[in-house]
């Protein structure tokens, strides 16, 4: 091995003292200062990050939260002044928090722990963790609408024109397949030192657009996609959806229409063909096909004091969907509906509904009918205050559960007695667990030792 030099060795040596020096905690810093004159409260994060770094780059603190100054070993000796400027950058960046939101960052171990704590909420998300439930449920039905716009192609979300899948109308080409043509070839150059090395660079996006019917008949003439239908079909009538019957003349039905998408997997490559059979609701008359609808949707004031109540007593909360919940309702009037196309009804016979389907007006309320009669037999009794509130209490527990159209919220001091009722839902209507709930309508919920 050999000798270092004199130069290396005082190299070295200047570098262990530079790093000491950077460790080294100014005299005139102390854990109260600010960086910054206003504090954030939540928003425009981009300019008091900017405003934020400006402030550690002047105090050459900077290196805290870009991992440019490492924690040493615990065992070296630069450690503790290490932890003590940790904790003082950790400090200030706490200082510069409104006092409203501040609390949710207090148990962070490092600076550039918070600092991604904060980018990760305020900067990526750029959502308001503390939205009010109107704000949340617009923003979740915008980012709904746009999965729609935008499922068509995946690997090609810089393009905005990009975004809207293809459709071509495959019925023009139909009387192309029968013409007789001559082959014709011509003869292209061949140019040297041309290769495809670059072809995986440029994501070959013609592959990637998706194809979806627009008509029945346009699907009728893929086996995948009448696999699918059928499959629809099958489901409908084991749940009992709808029975055959002549059509009074005294009654009108209503159109259908299937809606087909094609599911991508997160590689780009086709899932599976789903199929949705959809009632043409704008032709129902109220008074006549339905009588009033109700949306199961909780009051503003409700979740707030849920989430209140149950982070004062350190109760648990867990969330569950309930699958397909707009199809378990019954239908009290009569509905009548014309049968979709690829399903065999003798003449002048129609479908009459017997339970919700995609597109009926009132299909929220018979939901939410079906889905408190459930829940009273269980032992549940309805808020008078708020419909979506229902309460269940015995000598020694009680339990909560809020209905946000088909999202559950179950509070209580007992995970076992949640458990049970989880298993109660999934019986009568077939549910997803989620577990303790992390985000509800915008709102981000977490867990520390003394609870929410």
């Amino acid at each position: 091995m050999a000798t270092p030099t004199k130069n290396e060795v005082a190299n070295k040596k200047n570098n262990v003292d530079n790093n000491i020096e950077i460790l080294r905690v100014q005299p005139t810093n102390n854990p109260g200062m600010t960086l910054v004159s206003n504090p954030f409260n939540g928003t425009s994060f981009l300019a008091w990050s900017r405003l934020v770094r400006i402030t550690l780059g002047a105090k050459m603190e900077l290196g805290y939260i870009n991992s440019k100054i490492l924690k040493p070993s615990e065992d070296s000796k630069e450690f503790e002044q290490w932890n003590r400027a940790n904790y003082m950058v950790t400090s200030w960046l706490l200082n510069s928090i409104s006092k409203d939101i501040v609390e949710s960052f207090l148990y962070v171990n490092s600076a550039r722990e918070l600092w991604q704590e904060l980018e990760t909420r305020f900067r990526i998300l750029m959502m308001d963790p503390l939205s009010s439930v109107t704000k949340a449920y617009a923003m979740v039905l915008h980012v709904e609408k746009q999965r729609e716009v935008s499922s068509g192609i995946t690997g090609a979300t810089q393009n905005m024109a990009m975004q809207n899948p293809i459709e071509p109308d495959l019925e023009e080409f139909d009387d192309y397949a029968g013409r007789d043509h001559d082959p014709v070839t011509c003869t292209l150059p061949v140019i040297d030192d041309v290769t495809n090395d670059g072809q995986d660079d440029f994501p070959n996006t013609i592959t990637r657009i998706s194809i979806e019917p627009k008509t029945f008949q346009q699907a009728n003439r893929k086996q995948e996609w009448v696999k699918a239908m059928k499959s629809e079909i099958d489901a409908l009538e084991q749940n009992y959806t709808w029975e055959v019957t002549p059509l009074p003349k005294d009654k009108r039905d209503i159109e259908c229409r299937w809606i087909f998408k094609l599911k991508l997997k997160s590689h780009g490559t086709i899932g599976r063909q789903k199929v949705r059979l959809v009632a043409k609701g704008y032709n129902q008359i109220e008074g006549i096909d339905y009588f009033d609808t109700f949306s199961p949707v909780a009051k503003a004031v409700t979740v707030r004091t849920l989430l209140v109540v149950a982070a004062s007593l350190q109760w648990h909360i867990h969330q569950v969907d309930i699958n397909n919940a707009f199809l378990h309702g019954y239908i009290e009037e009569e509905v009548y509906m014309m049968p979709p196309k690829g399903y065999s009804v003798p003449p002048g016979h129609v479908s009459k509904l017997r339970r919700s389907l995609y597109g009926l007006k009132h299909i929220s309320r018979q939901w939410n009918v079906e889905f408190t009669s459930k829940l009273e037999t269980y032992g549940f009794h309805q808020s008078k205050h708020d419909h979506c509130l229902y309460t269940k209490s015995g000598t020694s527990s009680i339990m909560l559960l809020l209905v946000y159209v088909d999202v559950i919220l179950l509070a209580g001091p007992s995970e076992q007695l949640i458990s049970e009722v989880k298993l109660y839902l999934h019986k009568e209507f077939t549910i997803k667990d989620l577990g303790a709930v992390r985000y509800f309508l915008g709102l981000e919920i977490s867990r520390s030792r003394e609870g929410i």
